[in-house]
């Protein structure tokens, strides 16, 4: 995986009509840039740190390293069963009770996207509603905000989560600031799977040697336990001590999520030397996740500590979780439902976007007769002045020097109904 702008075809013979295509998509995401440069945020050198990256990647996938979704989520030994199933899980649901926090982080997701407020106690409608559905899930999720400020209601949601669905894998996102004794032995006791603790690189060193504590504390109860984590950009000693400590501590895996500025609070971000990488996205769209965008810089740390933990032969699982792995997970939401489609699309199952293979032009004629020669699916939009094929066939136009382009596409709801939207030509 990685990112890239759209790619232009070089040379005086590039039919006009697919010039001014990818100019159009050239110009999207340029005027994209311009719009947040006018906000006052930071871009680093496009391209910066590929090269590297490149390289670590290709020794990470030599040295055993699993890539999934295209590299987008690459994993090291144990992660959580969440975690596997995330991207393409149909039977998954994450709650909240709150959008509070008492830690106030300067990059979270939620406090200017959602407001800070409790969210009353409709988990219980909504998990009953699934139940009389007939819907069973997998995985359950509580999140927030920090749910532990509402700790009583925490007890009752798991215990609630696991008579409704026995089955599941029922899980807790906390900081572990607020858990008394005597917590964990009780969320053992009301079916909870997994607590992921979130470590913080500007902790003190007392509140790290607490929550050290209440971790050790909680392999006693748990099946599993797992730290999740935003990796800052120059972190690498402090994550690298970090993940030595929790291994020794028999944490049973670590999420190295890729560092996001989610649009709100950027004077943070600059007083600390963070920039967004450039491009931000392989592919552009308006994304729901509330990361926002990535920071430059996270991704090589990420992979850095991935490289560390393979060589040392580190004594816990590693998953490195980019901001295009959340990506996927939107996209494959949003396009599994695709079977209505021509034969001249296919669903990606590496990325999840569904593509086709377009010729422009004049190259339109001689394309539709070669791919009546091998009797390959045609969809001919005249008015449009382009031909649409299965993405199969593209080598094979390649190679008599036709300009064939990937199309990537996503399914959107409008007003009712499924509209195929283009969003970048490859």
């Amino acid at each position: 995986m990685s990112r890239s702008f759209p790619s232009r075809f070089e040379g005086a013979f590039t039919p006009p009509e697919l010039a001014a295509r990818l100019r159009f998509y050239d110009e999207a995401y340029d005027d994209f840039i311009r719009q947040l440069e006018a906000r006052g945020i930071l871009f680093a050198d496009r391209f910066e740190d590929a090269d590297e990256i490149a390289r670590l990647r290709s020794r990470l996938m030599e040295s055993g390293i699993e890539g999934w979704y295209r590299g987008a989520s690459l994993r090291r030994g144990c992660i959580s069963p969440a975690c596997r199933d995330c991207v393409t899980a149909l039977r998954s649901k994450t709650f909240e009770l709150t959008t509070q926090c008492h830690r106030k982080c300067f990059f979270c997701l939620n406090s200017e996207a959602m407001g800070a407020s409790d969210l009353g106690s409709s988990w219980r409608d909504d998990m009953d509603d699934l139940c009389v559905r007939g819907i069973q899930l997998d995985h359950v999720g509580l999140s927030g905000g920090e749910p532990l400020l509402l700790k009583q209601e925490t007890f009752e949601f798991f215990e609630h989560a696991r008579e409704r669905f026995p089955r599941a894998w029922l899980r807790l996102y906390t900081s572990g600031d607020l858990l008394s004794d005597g917590d964990l032995e009780r969320f053992g006791a009301c079916g909870l799977d997994e607590i992921r603790f979130s470590f913080k690189q500007e902790d003190s060193s007392e509140i790290g040697k607490r929550l050290f504590s209440r971790v050790a504390e909680a392999k006693r109860h748990l099946s599993f336990v797992a730290v999740e984590m935003p990796v800052f950009p120059g972190s690498f000693p402090y994550m690298r001590d970090l993940m030595e400590t929790l291994a020794g501590l028999g944490v049973d895996s670590i999420n190295l999520l890729e560092f996001c500025f989610p649009l709100a609070n950027w004077g943070e971000f600059a007083k600390r030397g963070f920039r967004i990488a450039n491009p931000p996205f392989d592919v552009l769209y308006r994304y729901d996740y509330a990361g926002g965008l990535p920071v430059a810089g996270s991704e090589l740390e990420c992979l850095r500590l991935l490289d560390f933990a393979q060589e040392s032969d580190l004594g816990m699982g590693v998953h490195y979780c980019s901001l295009e792995n959340k990506h996927r997970a939107e996209m494959f939401s949003l396009n599994a439902a695709s079977a209505w489609l021509s034969d001249a699309y296919i669903f990606d199952e590496g990325d999840f976007f569904l593509k086709t293979c377009k010729i422009f032009g004049d190259e339109v004629l001689r394309a539709r007769y070669l791919l009546d020669g091998i009797d390959a699916a045609c969809i001919e939009h005249e008015a449009a002045g382009f031909i649409e094929c299965h993405p199969d066939c593209k080598q094979m136009l390649d190679k008599e020097g036709i300009h064939a382009v990937i199309s990537y596409n996503v399914l959107e709801q409008r007003d009712g109904r499924a509209v195929l939207r283009e969003l970048a030509l490859r």
